[in-house]
């Protein structure tokens, strides 16, 4: 399994997360992941909020359809490998309605 902290940014929205790529080759791990019912998907990442510690499995799940955490979500199963930790996840410039990526106020 790998993890990723990242930042989702959005219309004033600062969400930082934990991403984890729920994929195994042993078979102990994979068993549970079976008898969980996420089979073997080929890919399935959790998302969880920093911030409160809500997790989902699905972008599907969020907050009755939450377009920040929706498109995000969608957005880091997509590109999984291509984020590095810390990385922003800019969902206005995603959806197009900005030209340029957001930077993180952060640091580094």
């Amino acid at each position: 399994m790998k993890q990723k902290v990242l930042e989702i940014l959005d219309r004033a929205t600062y969400i930082p997360v934990i991403a984890t790529e729920c994929y195994s080759e042993n078979p102990v791990e994979q068993r549970h992941f079976r008898r969980c019912g996420f089979g073997t998907l080929p890919k399935l990442i959790m998302v969880t909020r920093l911030n409160d510690g809500k997790t989902q499995y699905s972008p599907y799940n969020w907050d009755n359809g939450s377009r920040t955490m929706a498109q995000a979500h969608a957005y880091i199963e997509e590109h999984f490998d291509e984020l590095q930790p810390g990385d922003v996840v800019d969902v206005e410039y995603i959806l197009g309605e900005t030209k340029t990526k957001k930077q993180s106020d952060c640091a580094y």
